[in-house]
């Protein structure tokens, strides 16, 4: 059994992906103007989400309701 499990949901419709504690799980969003990576990891037995959007424009994160604006 998997201990990630994630979802992509675009205009070809729906696909899931999984991973393990030792594998973890990772995305990379894109669109013209930016791009995002996200990982969801097992460290020292505690769940970690890592977002790093490396592009030097700015880009507006909504986290739990909060927006929030990154630049680099």
């Amino acid at each position: 059994m998997s201990y990630f499990y994630g979802y992509l949901t675009g205009n070809r419709g729906d696909v899931t992906r999984t991973g393990s504690k030792t594998s973890g799980i990772r995305a990379h969003l894109r669109s013209w103007n930016h791009d995002c990576y996200a990982w969801l990891y097992d460290k020292d037995g505690k769940d970690v989400l890592k977002i790093d959007c490396p592009s030097d424009e700015n880009i507006k994160l909504i986290i739990n309701g909060k927006e929030i604006t990154c630049t680099s």
